[in-house]
């Protein structure tokens, strides 16, 4: 995951600006909740669904939403 203040390198050059992680976080959230398929997602989260699904596929290789989980336990504690 990207930390803040990161700056990508992009090996292809220019090109579309990466997409915030707050908004692929929100878009994932929705399609959860409503149980929608990816393709369904509608447009106030941008036009591409690939990319929000694609971020998906990384976090979940990445474990991130497993660390999630445990941060949030870990805060329900206190």
């Amino acid at each position: 995951m990207r930390r803040p203040g990161q700056i990508v390198k992009r090996p292809q050059g220019a090109g579309r600006r990466r997409a915030g992680d707050r908004e692929a976080l929100a878009a994932i959230l929705f399609v959860a909740a409503s149980s929608c398929t990816w393709r369904q997602l509608p447009p106030v989260f941008g036009p591409y669904w690939q990319t929000i699904y694609r971020r998906f596929a990384q976090w979940s290789r990445e474990r991130v939403w497993a660390r999630l989980h445990r941060v949030v336990l870990d805060d329900g504690l206190r």
